[in-house]
């Protein structure tokens, strides 16, 4: 490199001159040596690649576990009597608030909403009985809440608060040894109050319809009724065991929102879904965790091949080297050039990396079927179609990490490279 480059120049013109010529000399030596380049390419793309669809194939299944769990009549919030979740039965019901009063003066926070009835009750077949949670719900508050009104059918689903019809899964339907338009007996206890002689409510209801739902455990837990039915049924009047609301807001973000609800409405248990199912926000902290492990693993791994293959190419050119600063190339320029040609491998690894993890997630969109293990999907309450998602920042993580790594990587190299002196790379030839 001539030493008057830029004697009549700026400095930033003599920076922009240097920097030119070692681009041309970076990506012709990437060029040069084919093959250990397409390793290093290959190595790198293919890590980012794994990574990235790992941590959209993990996100997949935990964001399904997480809507289906809010979908399941979670909600993303609950309003309820206090020591309801503690102690679930009739005794701790309250007289839902006025609407204007729930709603608020933005009705925009609120994107649906449902009173109901949730009580644990035993179901009785002429053959069976089992423990199940007994749902009074209002079939017309239900759409967009909760899965139950758009699940299918055998027979049909409840058309009204006052619906006296009963609605129960297939699974229990099973356990049960019964079927649509025959008759079961439910049994729970009455409010206190409620009038009767006895504190056991029970009533025999005809099966008017019998859902699906893509886990098994749903099937079996809930049978479902008119809101106004339980009432009557528990004695309960007006009351209700608890009101679901879903906002449009990020499911993670609904502080404020409940929040809001709890000035409104002091006298009432409100919580948000991740206090009401912790399991739910623990194994998305805990997935990120490994996946954060995993990145760390595949970085390392991508930065030892890395730092393997360009210090066997300095090995491999030491002669050049030689030459180079005997023609008065100065040992920071030299070290700058395999810096940058190691930001090239990188970047072009990267690149790849990206557009593969993506075709991928695309070519995958339509879900991954796991039929064939249904049993062990339904083990650990997971769907039997698994669908890939994303995250940007994930895709940033790793390609930052990459990039960064790979870089404090390829000092050792290019340290060795610019300390070699000319006389001495002859010899070592």
């Amino acid at each position: 490199m001539q030493s008057d480059l830029g004697a009549n120049g700026s400095w930033l013109q003599v920076f922009v001159a240097r920097l030119r010529v070692l681009l041309v000399l970076a990506w012709r030596n990437v060029l040069r040596y084919r093959r250990r380049s397409l390793v290093t390419l290959s190595a790198i793309s293919l890590g980012i690649w794994s990574a990235v669809s790992l941590a959209a194939l993990a996100r997949g299944v935990s964001n399904q576990m997480v809507e289906d769990g809010i979908r399941n009549f979670l909600g993303h919030a609950q309003v309820h009597a206090p020591r309801y979740l503690d102690d679930p039965s009739v005794d701790y019901s309250f007289e839902p608030p006025l609407a204007t009063t729930l709603l608020g003066s933005d009705v925009q926070e609120i994107k649906a909403w449902a009173p109901r009835v949730r009580v644990p009750v035993v179901a009785s077949s002429e053959r069976e009985s089992t423990g199940v949670t007994l749902m009074g719900i209002d079939p017309q508050q239900e759409r967009g809440l909760s899965f139950i009104m758009e699940a299918n059918f055998d027979g049909r689903p409840l058309d009204s608060r006052a619906d006296q019809g009963l609605i129960i899964g297939a699974k229990l339907a099973e356990l049960l040894k019964t079927g649509l338009g025959k008759r079961i007996v439910v049994a729970g206890q009455a409010a206190k109050d409620s009038g009767f002689s006895q504190q056991v409510a029970q009533r025999g209801f005809r099966i008017v319809g019998i859902f699906r739902a893509e886990l098994e455990a749903t099937e079996r837990s809930f049978v479902f009724t008119g809101l106004a039915t339980a009432q009557a049924l528990l004695g309960l009047g007006t009351r209700v065991s608890e009101i679901a609301l879903l906002t449009p807001k990020n499911r993670d973000k609904v502080d404020a929102f409940v929040d809001s609800l709890r000035s409104r409405l002091p006298e009432l248990d409100i919580r948000p879904w991740y206090t009401i199912e912790p399991m739910l926000r623990a194994l998305v902290k805990v997935q990120g965790g490994f996946l954060y492990l995993w990145f760390f693993i595949v970085i390392t791994v991508v930065c030892f091949g890395l730092v393997n293959t360009l210090y066997m190419g300095v090995i491999e050119r030491i002669r050049e080297f030689g030459l180079v600063q005997s023609i008065g190339m100065r040992p920071e320029l030299l070290r700058w050039q395999v810096l940058i040609e190691s930001v090239l491998l990188l970047a072009l690894g990267a690149l790849v990396g990206t557009a593969m993890s993506l075709l991928t997630v695309h070519l995958l969109s339509g879900g991954i079927d796991l039929a064939a293990f249904a049993k062990g999907t339904q083990f650990v309450g997971i769907r039997s179609q698994i669908y890939p998602f994303l995250r940007t920042d994930d895709l940033l993580l790793v390609n930052a990490l990459v990039l960064l790594m790979g870089l404090l990587s390829s000092m050792l190299p290019a340290m060795r490279a610019s300390s070699l002196q000319p006389a001495q790379a002859f010899r070592s030839v």
